[in-house]
């Protein structure tokens, strides 16, 4: 059985870890409830407030299997759901690269990204930092890590490993 909870305290160490991994997806969290659902995991949920208010009237009779906007899992780390992952890509530049469209397919299907495939990334963007990858049309595809800091890109081979 799925247990759904709110935490105050819990909800505020999950917005500063996003932050971490993500910084600036706070508006995410603007005008909705934090819902934490207990099973095999952690999954959070994000509920706007007519949502939030059918489940007070409803948990004490009978839990959701499912509940508002499914952010993801938290565990030792955040896992994004791909949702969030879509709305941070059309509502920000950081911690972004936008590929060429020859590189989509190669992408979802589990390959690296080189330099050459960048068409428009965040300069600010760290080795070892979370990336958002998106497409020409700012539709994220997924996720990977930096393989390098992305304000040298235009000083090394095309051919090397940018994303991972």
């Amino acid at each position: 059985m799925i247990n759904f909870y709110e935490d105050p305290e819990k909800a505020k160490r999950l917005k500063h870890a996003s932050e971490k991994v993500l910084p600036g997806i706070s508006f995410v969290f603007k005008d909705k409830k934090i819902i934490f659902a207990e099973g095999n995991k952690t999954e959070v949920y994000l509920l706007d407030p007519e949502v939030y208010s059918v489940f007070n009237k409803t948990k004490s009779r009978r839990m959701p299997y499912s509940l508002g906007l499914y952010f993801g899992d938290w565990g030792k780390e955040v896992r994004f759901s791909f949702n969030i992952l879509n709305e941070y890509s059309k509502n920000s530049d950081d911690h972004k690269a936008i590929i060429n469209p020859g590189a989509e397919q190669k992408f979802l299907f589990g390959r690296n990204l080189s330099i050459k495939k960048l068409w428009k990334y965040d300069k600010k963007v760290k080795e070892g930092d979370f990336v958002v990858v998106a497409t020409k049309n700012n539709e994220a595809l997924g996720y990977g890590k930096a393989e390098l800091d992305f304000a040298n890109l235009g000083k090394l081979d095309p051919s090397t490993r940018a994303i991972k």
